[in-house]
Parts: C-alpha cells; sequence; structure tokens
C-alpha cells in the first residue's frame, strides 16, 4: 500500500473527494458480489461459489484499474491493509465462528478437532517449511532461509474453508464431518496465527536449545492466556445477564442486544493490550457465550444478536474476498517468483497429506468402532484444507516482519495458493459431496435416534448428544451396540474399556448392572449411576480383607478412573457448570440442542370392551406397544397400543377394538 506522503502535497478536498469515489467503489463491488451471490443460488450454479465469485469479481476490478493506470491516490484507499484486516474485519469473523458453534457436536469430537489443529498445524508447517527450502536449496525455485520457510509453512497452514463450510451448510452434510471441517478451520487460524509470532521471536533471539524451549512456552502462554482473557469477558457477561436480566432488558432488547455485543470486542482490545492473540481470545468468548450467555437473553435478543453478527461475518467475508482479489494487480507482487509459489502449492498438498491421514488414523485407533471417522470424511478432510484470508493477511505482514525479498515471494505465492484453492477445489464440492456421499448420517446419531424412537433405554442419549450411554434395557446388543449399547462394553465416547477381570480388585470394581438374564454383557452405566455408587464402591475397597494397601488404591484408583471414562463434556456441564450460569435450561432458539424429552407417563390399567359388555383388563403397559404398532397384520388385526382406547369410545375414532381386536361391527358380520 502507498504511503501517506505518496499524496504529495495534494489539496484536502481533492484528497476527500478521492476517499470518497475510493470508498464507493468499495460499496459497488460489495452489492455487486452479493447481488452475483444470488444469482448462483439462483440458478443452482455448482462450479463457482459466492466466495469464488467475489475473488475474481476483485480480481477483475484490479486488472481494470491497473490497465487505467489509475493514480496511487485512489488506489491506495483500495490495496489490501493487514492492520485493517486483523482489526477490523477479522474479529467479526472470527466471533460468528465462535457463537454460531454448535458447542455440541464441537465437543463431542473434540479429540479430533484438537488433534488436527494443534498436531496437524504443526505437521504441515514443519513439511511445508522443509520442502520448500530444499527446493530452493537445489535451485528449483527461489530461495528462502530455513527460518523464513517455517514462518511461510505456518502461515499457510491456516485454513480457510469458507466455501466448503457453505456449501456443507446448503446441502445437509454430515454432522460430524461438518462438526470436524469447522472446528478445525476455528482453531487452526488461532494456532497458526500464535505459531507465525512465535517463529518470528527466533529472528531476533536466535535458535538455540534454550530458545526452543521458550518457544514452546511462549506459544502455551500466548495461547492459554487468550483463552483465559476470552473466557472471562465471557463468563462476566453471562453472570451479568443471568442477574440483571428480566422485564427491564427484556423490555429493552436493542440495549440487551448492544452489550452483547461489546464484550468480544473487550476481550480482543484486552488481549491485544496484554500482547496475546486478540483472535484467541475473542474465538473462545464467542464459543463460551453461545453455550452459557444464550440462554439467558431474552428471544428476541438471541435472534437479533445472531442475526447482527451473521451479517457483521458475511459483510466482512465478502470485503475481504474482494480486498484479495484487487490486490492481485494494484499491490506489487514478485511475479518472477512463479515457480516458488508451484512448489508451495505442492508442498501445501504434501503437508495437508502429512496432516490429515495420519492424525485421523490415531485418532481412530483410539476411539470406539461406532466413532470411527470414515474414509470418505477423511477424504474430504484432506481436500477442505482451503487457504484464505488468514494466510493472506499473515503473508501482507510478512513483508514487513521478514523484508522485501522473502516476503514478497511469500505474498506472491500465498496469493496464488488462495486463488487457485477456492476457486477450483471451491467449485468442485458439489460435485465431491455427491461422489463422496457425504449426506449419509453418522451411524450413532442413527443408532441412537432409531432407539429413542423405539424406547429402547429409559436414559438412552438423545441423537444430538455424543456418545449413546446405555438406558435401562431392551434394544440390539449386536455389533458396535445400539443406543449406548457397546459389544466390546466399551463407551461410544472413546471412554475406555470394561474388560472383566479375574483379580481380586476388580471383583470391587466390576460395575452394578441388569439382571444377568438381560444381556448383562451389553450394560454399561451412565455417569450419574457411577457416581451415585462411589460412595459405596471406596467403602467396600477399604474395608476389604483381601486386599493390601498397594491393592486398595489400585482399586480406588480404577473405581474413580471409570467415573472419569464414563463422564462426557456433557454431564460436567450440566451437573457443575451450567447451574451456576445460566437461568433458563434448554431454551428453545438456543443452539445447544433440544431440551431433555419429559419423562414417560406412569404406567395405567385398561379395561377392554368386550362382545357380552364386560371388560378385560390390560396389563400395565403404559406407553408399550405391539410389535409393529400402527401396521394392519395378515389375519386382519390392527395392532394398537395397549393404553389406547380411542378417545374413550370402545372401538376407537375408526370402530377399531384396542389390543389389535376385530372391531365390533366387522366381527358381527
Amino acid at each position: 500500500m502507498a504511503d501517506d506522503d505518496d499524496a504529495g502535497g495534494a489539496p484536502e478536498s481533492e484528497l476527500q473527494v478521492l476517499r470518497n469515489s475510493a470508498f464507493l467503489l468499495q460499496l459497488v463491488c460489495l452489492a455487486s458480489a452479493f447481488v452475483i451471490g444470488l444469482v448462483i443460488k439462483h440458478y443452482r450454479i455448482r462450479w463457482l461459489h459466492e466466495a469464488g465469485a467475489s475473488l475474481l469479481l476483485g480480481v477483475g476490478v484490479g486488472l481494470v484499474m491497473w490497465s487505467a493506470n489509475t493514480t496511487d491516490k485512489v488506489t491506495r484507499w483500495l490495496d489490501f491493509n493487514e492492520e485493517v484486516f486483523f482489526f477490523l474485519l477479522l474479529p467479526p469473523i472470527i466471533f460468528d465462528s465462535g457463537f454460531s458453534l454448535h458447542t455440541r457436536d464441537f465437543f463431542n469430537n473434540f479429540d479430533g478437532i484438537c488433534a488436527l489443529a494443534f498436531v496437524g498445524t504443526a505437521v504441515s508447517t514443519v513439511t511445508v517449511g522443509l520442502i520448500v527450502w530444499l527446493a530452493g536449496a537445489v535451485g528449483l525455485c527461489t530461495g528462502l532461509p530455513f527460518l523464513h520457510a517455517l514462518i511461510f509453512g505456518s502461515l499457510i497452514s491456516a485454513t480457510d474453508p469458507v466455501t466448503v463450510l457453505a456449501i456443507f451448510q446448503e446441502l445437509g452434510v454430515n454432522i460430524d464431518l461438518y462438526s470436524l471441517v469447522f472446528g478445525e478451520s476455528v482453531l487452526n487460524d488461532a494456532v497458526a496465527i500464535v505459531l507465525y509470532r512465535t517463529l518470528l521471536e527466533f529472528e531476533t533471539r536466535g535458535v538455540t536449545f534454550v530458545s526452543l524451549l521458550g518457544a514452546v512456552a511462549f506459544f502455551a502462554f500466548i495461547f492459554v492466556g487468550s483463552m483465559l482473557v476470552g473466557t472471562f469477558f465471557a463468563v462476566v457477561v453471562t453472570v451479568f445477564f443471568k442477574f440483571m436480566g428480566g422485564p427491564l432488558l427484556e423490555s429493552h432488547t436493542h440495549i440487551e442486544t448492544s452489550l452483547v455485543m461489546i464484550a468480544p470486542y473487550c476481550a480482543y482490545a484486552t488481549a491485544e493490550a496484554l500482547s496475546l492473540s486478540g483472535i484467541v481470545a475473542i474465538l473462545f468468548c464467542g464459543i463460551v457465550m453461545a453455550h452459557y450467555t444464550k440462554p439467558n437473553l431474552s428471544t428476541e435478543s438471541q435472534r437479533n444478536t445472531e442475526t447482527t453478527f451473521k451479517v457483521l461475518a458475511t459483510l466482512a467475508e465478502t470485503f475481504v474476498f474482494l480486498y484479495i482479489g484487487v490486490a492481485t494487480f494494484l499491490e506489487s507482487q514478485a511475479w518472477s517468483t512463479i515457480p516458488f509459489a508451484v512448489v508451495a502449492l505442492l508442498a501445501c498438498v504434501a503437508g495437508r497429506a502429512l496432516n490429515v491421514f495420519p492424525v485421523t488414523g490415531k485418532i481412530n485407533a483410539l476411539r470406539n468402532p461406532r466413532r470411527k471417522i470414515p474414509k470418505n470424511h477423511v477424504t474430504m478432510l484432506f481436500v477442505s484444507g482451503l487457504r484464505g484470508a488468514i494466510a493472506f493477511a499473515l503473508a501482507s505482514s510478512a513483508i514487513r516482519d521478514l523484508g522485501e525479498s522473502s516476503g514478497r515471494a511469500i505474498r506472491t505465492a500465498t496469493l496464488m495458493i488462495v486463488l487457485f484453492t477456492v476457486i477450483t477445489v471451491g467449485g468442485a464440492c458439489h460435485a465431491l459431496v455427491d461422489g463422496l456421499d457425504l449426506r449419509a448420517p453418522s451411524e450413532r446419531y442413527a443408532a441412537d435416534a432409531e432407539d429413542a424412537e423405539r424406547g429402547d433405554g429409559g436414559d438412552a442419549e438423545r441423537a444430538s448428544g455424543g456418545g449413546g450411554r446405555s438406558g435401562g434395557g431392551g434394544g440390539e446388543g449386536t455389533g458396535g451396540g445400539r443406543g449406548g449399547f457397546a459389544a466390546d462394553a466399551t463407551r461410544s465416547d472413546g471412554g475406555g474399556a470394561f474388560a472383566a477381570s479375574a483379580s481380586k480388585r476388580d471383583r470391587y470394581a466390576d460395575d452394578d448392572g441388569p439382571d444377568e438374564a438381560l444381556m448383562p454383557e451389553f450394560r454399561v452405566d451412565t455417569f450419574d449411576e457411577r457416581l451415585a455408587n462411589l460412595p459405596a464402591r471406596l467403602g467396600e475397597v477399604r474395608h476389604a480383607d483381601d486386599l493390601d494397601l498397594r491393592g486398595k488404591v489400585r482399586a480406588a484408583a480404577d473405581l474413580v478412573g471409570r467415573v472419569a471414562n464414563a463422564a462426557t463434556f456433557e454431564d460436567i456441564d450440566n451437573r457443575f457448570i451450567r447451574p451456576y450460569l445460566t437461568v433458563k435450561e434448554g431454551q428453545v432458539g438456543s443452539r445447544r440442542g433440544s431440551p431433555p424429552p419429559p419423562p414417560p407417563p406412569p404406567p395405567t390399567t385398561t379395561t377392554t370392551p368386550t362382545r357380552g359388555g364386560g371388560a378385560a383388563d390390560a396389563a400395565p403397559g403404559g406407553s408399550a406397544r405391539l410389535e409393529g404398532a400402527g401396521s394392519r397384520s395378515a389375519e386382519g388385526l390392527r395392532d394398537v397400543a395397549l393404553d389406547d382406547t380411542g378417545g374413550g369410545a370402545p372401538g376407537g375414532e375408526d370402530g377399531a377394538a384396542p389390543l389389535g381386536l376385530p372391531s365390533p361391527s366387522k366381527a358381527r358380520r
């Protein structure tokens, strides 16, 4: 971007006109991008997405202005400015990512998300850095110092699958896949930014063993400190709305919405003032506010805040892609380093492969078979590693941080990679979703939903919850387990195996279960059951005469570990956190999922009218139904609920008698 001195003594009135003209051009481009996006949606153009269209529109505008040799006095207001990006455009995008997060699905896949975001980003950074450094060393492309190559690897590892996620939402892909891609991209951006800042420290301190340890500590300090800052402001605003919310704020929803909008920017500004990462702070502020603050808001304010942040994020995202496109021709690029860009693109593919496939393989090795990441999901994870705004913004900062030579080569390569991935890979997403069959529901969700519908297990977890804890009985117990039953007696959220053992201490660690006649090998106790039984079990261990001190300690540790293994984030949250922060449990409009189902009705005794005018008592069953309820059997009998009397009239509304007997009118024929 041109410096302020380029205006060279122009009158203030002329500068004002030029600024207003540039601003008007930006608004026209922004409106045009939205109109083009509507046209793409209306005609269902699959080979081009709104993000790619905005990028191409920006490239076209930049090309026209470059061809017309437009004065720097205008273009200086249109160039990509990383300061504007980081302080004005990026915060609403990142906060909306956290605030619109489906926290339950996010934490159900938290192990995979963290592995891909932390381990995967580190692997990608090293892979890309080594490849471009070696390619430069042998003369295939522009050479970079090894540290600069690693810094390039860190910034180019920031994924930005805006196009992929938008298509996922439009087509309704598998919720586990969406959570993995979305969660990885959200955390990956923050990790890449912190890793970039960490590697820059070596520019001044040099690379020694002490500096390496210091870099690791610096990374942990920046990330954890920023996370705590964001969480602090989210908790403060949550507690405020819990105790101050009520008729006063509900009658002034515009003030309520305004207060919600201030909190994330306070977190961002505080983190930056403390030399931490504002992006990490505002991300976790959004995640915590989505889970705890939103239920404390009035229904209207919930809608208002979601809409407001979505509008701000959409404007910022579209503006960023226009910005990047315009910068293609308005900023001086190192076009002679095109071979370096090609090598960097191939290095990104290799880094993504070494990131996704080994990491997901390790995740699957540790997960229950029912929660393994399918191969088609792994393939889409590999493809969805698009590069976008954050990578380009960091590359623009590299010119200042690393110098003109390395910085311009890095920015040009990053720009080429962003253009290629957003336009080509983003345009192929529709075909990939259909070809890889990515709309199929997760096996665990399908099984839990089926069992919930069939009534298997009084405490069977809802289909949106993560992991399928066991209920009170019934259901199928074959294969990988259904509705919370695991054939290998393993919890579906990877909590650990509960294999029987003949040792003495395991006699006290065996879990209480149903009668042995009712498939005891499939019984898996819930967290609440294990926590309630823990004191009694520990007492048994303490008074066990056949165990020495070491055996008692091991048995007690085993019992406590099994309680911890049975716990999910939802269990801990419901018992220890949410009651102290929220006042409206399960409120409609919250993204935490549906409220808990109502308890089943008490058993009733139904009298069945007979042809002779008497009554036969049906066995108490509450909501129990005969197999195939609602269908007509080969004998012409209708299966109905045991307590279904058709509104009290004999034979029901259609004249059918309870208990599947023929109706009196048909019997008389």
